[in-house]
């Protein structure tokens, strides 16, 4: 953790799991991503300000034998395609494509970045 005056930058590596069913069949899902969580110092309590990810890669993987099914996953991005597959087949939502990943390493060193200079005002 970086802290500054009022000010903090907490790097976290993490994963998130779930276990969303697809096709009538459970499956595991994992996402590995870099958490950058911003906090500023309020009359003596720490308080997030902000949460932001730079995804890194996931998976996905059926409980049961699917036999010749395959996922048609149109995202393109690495670091991030099960977990747009999973958002939309479960939820109908579309994740937008440009979140930063770190299958584009110059753009999540420039999101790491500026999180980092955010500390120091």
């Amino acid at each position: 953790m970086l802290v500054h005056g009022d000010r903090a930058l907490c790097e976290v590596y993490g994963e998130i799991r779930s276990r969303p069913t697809l096709y009538r069949t459970k499956c595991d899902f994992s996402c590995n991503a870099t958490f950058l969580i911003k906090l500023v110092s309020v009359a003596g309590e720490w308080k997030i300000v902000s949460f932001e990810c730079i995804y890194n890669n996931d998976d996905i993987a059926t409980l049961a034998n699917l036999g010749e099914r395959r996922f048609d996953m149109k995202v393109k991005r690495e670091s991030y395609k099960c977990l747009a597959y999973v958002v939309q087949k479960t939820q109908g939502h579309k994740l937008d494509e440009n979140l930063p990943g770190w299958d584009r390493p110059k753009e999540a060193m420039q999101v790491l970045d500026e999180a980092r200079k955010w500390i120091f005002g």
